[in-house]
């Protein structure tokens, strides 16, 4: 489990005014700038340096990564954007952990459109916090973006808010701490339903019918076709999910392209990574084609 910033919210009964925006992950430190961030270690960079071919390209490419005051990664401020946009919703994969800024789909996206762009791909969200912050910014924004463009994470994640605090639950992190058992207890009798499916469905028709009435374009993609949302509503999906099994047996050109700079085994000895440039760029395409 890990804990967005906390948000001050007014509430009345059980129900929370949850008008906050942009929700970020706590790990999205606002006005920070940092060379490695998330699973994209330090530590693993120095292994894999000792590990894979001088002609890895990420011997020479450098990363970093820039938080704005909002603390999404941007080298602009929200407030700086012009108002001819497109604005990026996803995940970790959107926010490029792993990647430099500009190999990241939602920039590539920009200089495609020649549009500016706001990222708000938030680490470790669920498709609840995408929809969330796409309606809060539709209620918050002066102008109205062009393009709206969804790099959905998978259904299996979702968001809670209990105690002040919103809570991301993956498979792999729930929260063991007594405040929140029931939570946890709730969240693992959800994955054996098909409830968070069916929520993740309902979140994003009620996006895509928003944007219609809008008259903003919208085009989606998945990144994972194991996902049961992906399937239900026959996501066009960027990656083909390479089982490859351990990093010195794996091409170079495909570690390049498929695999981000955080590449590791693990300890199945399956490589994994967020996506690598050949994903995002093939994102692109993807999304750029619905428009």
């Amino acid at each position: 489990m890990t804990i967005l910033k906390k948000i001050d919210m007014a509430v009345d009964g059980m129900f929370a005014d949850q008008t906050g925006w942009p929700l970020i992950h706590s790990s999205m430190k606002p006005n920070t700038s940092t060379s490695y961030y998330g699973t994209d270690t330090e530590n693993d960079f120095a292994v894999n340096k000792k590990r894979l071919p001088l002609e890895w390209i990420y011997n020479s490419k450098s990363i970093t990564y820039n938080f704005n005051s909002d603390g999404l990664r941007m080298d602009k401020e929200t407030n700086e954007v012009d108002s001819d946009y497109m604005v990026a919703f996803g995940c970790s994969h959107t926010l490029g952990v792993g990647i430099a800024l500009e190999d990241t789909w939602p920039y590539l996206m920009s200089k495609k459109l020649q549009l500016d762009y706001i990222n708000l791909g938030v680490s470790g969200s669920s498709i609840k916090l995408n929809a969330i912050n796409f309606f809060n910014m539709i209620s918050k924004i002066e102008h109205l973006p062009k393009v709206v463009a969804f790099a959905w994470p998978s259904s299996v994640r979702y968001t809670w808010y209990s105690k002040g605090q919103f809570l991301f639950y993956l498979p792999r992190y729930t929260s063991e701490k007594t405040e929140f058992k029931h939570i946890t207890q709730a969240y693992n009798n959800l994955l054996m339903t098909d409830v968070l499916t069916s929520d993740a469905v309902f979140y994003r028709n009620m996006i895509k019918t928003t944007c219609n009435r809008l008259g903003i374009k919208y085009c989606e993609i998945g990144l994972d076709p194991r996902c049961e949302f992906a399937s239900a509503i026959n996501l066009p999906v960027a990656t083909s999910l390479i089982d490859s099994h351990i990093i010195d047996n794996v091409n170079l050109d495909t570690l390049h392209s498929f695999f981000a700079r955080d590449v590791r085994d693990k300890t199945d000895n399956v490589i994994f990574a967020h996506i690598g440039i050949g994903t995002h760029l093939d994102a692109v395409k993807l999304l750029i084609d619905q428009l």
